[in-house]
């Protein structure tokens, strides 16, 4: 038996969730082509005759000044712990090779490599060619894979290069379970990135979502929650006219929960100003994050 750790890390928006989500061909992270979608680490878990691989999707790697910015940025250094290899994911479409190639190197790695070079289907050939061979020079020791997590292109490669690095050992997890993370805390996310999905701008990234009740009886979930935006000017925006942006957003995030949960889902979702908690510790903790540092 084979089972061990991959650490997906990245800059915001290469697609790490995505590629997560299509290797475990299951939804275990939100996804959005907004940049710092994911704020925790969220463990996919994949289950094979013999081999068990569990993947860290982690927040992009982003310099912030807000403490929340500084947490996130510790978890990706906290993933690396432990893992057993790094799957660095790059978006191939940015055409940022030199910029990539310095945020490795800043990662200070002393765990093998692989280099995940993704939306692939958006570059040209000779691109692609030139990546390659820039990341084959300067990291002569990593492992290099051309792929688009998108469209389910080179997951298969993906998985034997990840098996080559997982050390014999046991079974950590329940061949059905694939995420280290619970309902509670996919209802959290689905709000989330329904937000994304609706509200412009900068206000989703400036609001957290508090779960404040989450309760099972039989095949229905009764769900309160609290919206918080860190300024009281951006308030009306996400409750909308007449209350229309928030019962749009409650409203796909249920259906979504149902789908999810494979049961009835009651929401109720309430909005709140928290000026400046992303800055604050005591907020921070509140709203859960601090809980990774």
């Amino acid at each position: 038996m084979k089972s061990g750790l991959v650490a997906v890390v990245g800059r915001p928006n290469a697609g790490k969730s995505t590629f997560v989500n299509a290797f475990l061909s299951k939804k275990v992270s939100i996804v959005s082509p907004k940049a710092q979608t994911t704020r925790d680490n969220i463990l996919g878990i994949y289950h094979e005759k013999d081999l068990e691989i569990a993947l860290s999707d982690t927040p992009g790697i982003f310099e912030g000044k807000e403490g929340l910015y500084k947490l996130m940025l510790k978890n990706v250094k906290g993933a690396l712990q432990g893992a057993d290899c790094v799957f660095y994911l790059i978006d191939a479409s940015k055409g940022d090779n030199e910029g990539e190639a310095k945020t490795i190197k800043d990662l200070r790695l002393s765990i093998p490599l692989i280099i995940g070079y993704n939306k692939i289907d958006l570059v040209t050939v000779p691109e692609g060619q030139a990546a390659r061979e820039f990341f084959t020079n300067a990291f002569p020791n990593a492992k290099f894979i051309e792929l688009s997590a998108l469209r389910n292109y080179g997951l298969a490669e993906c998985k034997e290069a990840f098996k080559a690095y997982m050390p014999e050992g046991p079974a950590f997890y329940e061949e059905n379970r694939y995420s280290d993370h619970g309902q509670e805390f996919m209802a959290r996310e689905v709000i989330r990135e329904k937000m994304l999905r609706f509200l412009k701008d900068e206000i989703p990234h400036t609001a957290a979502v508090k779960i404040d009740s989450f309760t099972k009886k039989g095949d229905s979930i009764s769900i309160e929650a609290t919206v918080y935006v860190d300024s009281k000017g951006h308030l009306p925006i996400v409750v909308g006219k007449n209350g229309e942006m928030v019962k749009k957003i409650s409203m796909a995030a249920r259906q979504q929960m149902e789908k999810d949960f494979h049961a009835h889902v009651s929401l109720y979702l309430d909005c709140k100003a928290a000026p400046n908690w992303r800055s604050s510790a005591k907020w921070l903790a509140y709203l859960g994050y601090a809980g990774n540092d």
